[in-house]
């Protein structure tokens, strides 16, 4: 960007400006009041439990909340039984406290020799719906405007790390990039891109890549074979690849009969209907797990292989960095240790440039966590607070990104 090999760090506020914030995409201080808090059953029952999106509700993980916290349910008051996310989130709660609390729960329950790990599969599979809806279906015309200008904006040799579990920035890159593949875009090998057939389904290396540090919504992880460096065969779910309905008739065999109903040829197992409802990938007779760095406070799962190889990919590109532009990421406290393993000071140019877009930049604590991670940079540039305002400024590589991608 700008002749310069630059990072971007994208955080929860730059996906807030989807569809300029009409759609209201969840961020770390609104999460839980929006996780399947809209939807409302006229009959006080509980809404699907889950759909093509994965799971959207949990008896178990309700029933546990409530009691654990005293939110009891009346449906003659009116209440839902989704209505225990926004009630948490009024008492004090977070996406990470509240993850925390269950987490403590499950670990009390492992020394005691009984499991309540399904907890944190059901909370985690929750959220993963919750930030796959706002921009579902994931067709060009829903491509964020703001993503579109900083994608265009890139030159070969940038790299954009993303601590958001959305694609939005992903599909902005695949419908309006000539430096980005799927294949080899996103720092993995041996990633297969289930994509309908197109120039974006070519193994052609990228001049662009995208870290998702904490996963995402688009990329699985295959357990049982291990391709270059030991990294497990990925998948990437391109937009309106697949659907839960794909897996079931996989699933159960179902063939068409003679009346033109389908057979189900076989009963799908227990362990394979729970894998479906936490919306695993059911593709040529293997299972897929989404890839998903979940907000523990223990960050144990930083150690799992694909963080590794994101801090790797990360580690290998910083010396050579000349400009950081950060785009919406809180730093919160409880990260500085974790980004401190990713942002390396000893290997960071101390000449580089830092840009910080946030609402907060004029907060002196704030700047203070932000320069707990660039401690070493002679300069900070605090100037922009507005994300869009920032995309609309930035000067694009048009001339070199001739085209669209019909997907």
């Amino acid at each position: 960007m700008n002749g310069k090999r630059t990072a971007i760090i994208l955080g929860a506020g730059a996906s807030f400006c989807y569809e300029d914030g009409a759609t209201n995409y969840p961020t770390q201080y609104n999460i839980l009041g929006r996780l399947i808090a809209q939807i409302k059953s006229s009959t006080g029952g509980a809404p699907t439990l889950c759909d093509a999106s994965g799971m959207k509700h949990s008896h178990g993980l309700s029933q546990f909340l409530r009691q654990k916290y005293n939110i009891p349910e009346d449906v003659a008051k009116g209440d839902m039984p989704t209505d225990y996310f926004p009630e948490l989130q009024k008492s004090g709660f977070n996406l990470e406290s509240l993850y925390s609390e269950i987490e403590e729960e499950v670990i009390q329950a492992e020394s005691h020799g009984y499991s309540l790990s399904w907890l944190l599969d059901d909370f985690e599979a929750i959220i993963r719906t919750s930030v796959t809806e706002p921009n579902t279906p994931r067709d060009q015309k829903r491509v964020c405007r703001y993503h579109k200008m900083l994608c265009e904006a890139l030159e070969p040799g940038d790299y954009i790390i993303n601590f958001n579990w959305d694609s939005i920035m992903a599909d902005a890159l695949l419908y309006n990039s000539n430096f980005w593949f799927p294949s080899t875009g996103f720092g993995l090998s041996s990633l297969f891109p289930l994509i309908a057939p197109s120039q974006k389904a070519l193994n052609i290396p990228s001049m662009v890549q995208l870290y998702h540090i904490h996963g995402s919504i688009c990329l699985y992880e295959w357990q049982h074979k291990e391709g270059r460096f030991g990294q497990p065969a990925t998948l990437y779910k391109g937009p309106n690849s697949h659907s839960q309905m794909n897996d079931l008739h996989e699933l159960m065999q179902i063939s068409n009969s003679e009346n033109g109903v389908g057979k189900i040829n076989r009963e799908a197992t227990d362990d394979e209907i729970r894998k479906n409802t936490l919306g695993y990938i059911y593709h040529q007779n293997e299972w897929f797990k989404p890839i998903f760095v979940s907000p523990s406070k223990y960050k144990s799962e930083y150690a799992n292989w694909y963080s590794l190889v994101m801090r790797r990919n990360i580690h290998s590109s910083l010396p050579t960095t000349k400009q950081f532009i950060v785009a919406g990421y809180s730093f919160p406290d409880a990260d500085i240790n974790h980004l401190s393993d990713i942002f390396v000071r000893t290997i960071i140019p101390s000449k580089a440039q830092v840009t910080v877009i946030d609402p907060s930049n004029q907060k002196e604590d704030f700047q203070e966590r932000v320069k707990k991670i660039f401690p070493e940079m002679d300069e900070i540039n605090y100037s922009y607070q507005d994300y869009r305002k920032f995309c609309h400024d930035l000067p694009t590589t048009a001339s070199l990104n001739m085209g669209k991608f019909p997907i």
